[in-house]
């Protein structure tokens, strides 16, 4: 299962990427990928003011959340997951 979310806007434009993925019986894969495009100085200004908090802070969060759903969501949901080889 992937989703794929972004926005523009005249600075910069940006597409996040969480995929989650059945490795095995017991296990999940999940993936995080986030791609900015800058169309302008002030989007590059932006994305360097932010890039250390966003990657130092804000992307570990939303994967220990994600991570923290996906660990106390339904059984029934779970198995729903097709499961696929490494």
């Amino acid at each position: 299962m992937q989703i794929v979310l972004g926005a523009d806007d005249k600075h910069l434009r940006f597409r996040s990427s969480v995929a989650l993925r059945r490795v095995g019986t017991h296990e999940i894969e999940l993936t995080m990928a986030t791609r900015v495009s800058c169309r302008n100085w002030f989007g590059r200004i932006y994305m360097a003011c932010i890039h250390h908090a966003h990657h130092h802070y804000v992307m570990p969060t939303m994967l220990r959340a994600a991570v923290g759903r996906v660990m106390h969501s339904d059984p029934v949901t779970r198995q729903a997951w097709p499961a696929q080889s490494a």
